[in-house]
């Protein structure tokens, strides 16, 4: 029994953490419970999101970032060369080194496309009729802008070969990475001189 009565304004309720303070007459209701229950929750689901949103866009799981491909590295400048040589003809394309990187040629591979205008005998890195007392490179190291030829041998398999095109496929590589583009070249022949070309 208490010898002085609880005030009615406070009222302390006992339990094993401590005391806790309620005032008497108010208790939530069931509504407002579960509103408030419902209203954590979302917050901390928000919060979440946010979280996993920092530094840029969220991306589902898993999926791994898209990137662009790397423009190539090699490009073809406008002007050509051509010179006949018996019944066949040589024609070239200066190739030249866009990026801020050496770039080694490696390989070439020109492409008469559609067959039965032109037979492919050789390529070679060096411009038209350029003798290079029998060396052939193999291989190219091109600097940061620098340009070098590329020519090809062919023998033409009609007698005015003007509506033949002819394209270039190049392999190099940059730091051992290596890639391919591949250049217009000749779109047709219609420029170059050849015997057996009667208008020419």
């Amino acid at each position: 029994m208490h010898d002085k009565p609880v005030p009615e304004d406070i009222v302390a309720q006992g339990s094993e953490r401590g005391p806790r303070f309620t005032i008497p007459g108010w208790r939530p209701s069931r509504a407002a419970a579960i509103l408030a229950v419902v209203t954590l929750l979302a917050g901390l689901a928000a919060g979440y999101a946010i979280g996993n949103q920092q530094g840029g866009r969220a991306r589902p799981a898993g999926r791994a970032p898209t990137t662009r491909p790397a423009s190539p590295a090699l490009t073809e400048l406008p002007g050509t060369c051509s010179t006949q040589i018996g019944n066949d003809l040589e024609l070239g394309i200066p190739v030249t080194n866009m990026s801020a990187e050496t770039v080694l040629l490696r390989s070439a591979e020109p492409i008469a496309d559609p067959p039965g205008l032109l037979r492919v005998l050789s390529w070679r890195w060096g411009p038209c009729g350029f003798d290079a007392d029998g060396i052939i490179l193999n291989t190219v190291a091109l600097g940061p802008g620098e340009t070098t030829w590329l020519t090809a041998t062919v023998r033409p398999l009609v007698a005015c070969p003007t509506a033949s095109p002819l394209q270039f496929r190049v392999t190099y590589s940059v730091r051992r990475r290596k890639s391919e583009v591949r250049l217009p070249g000749f779109a047709d022949l219609g420029t170059v001189r050849y015997s057996g070309c009667q208008r020419q």
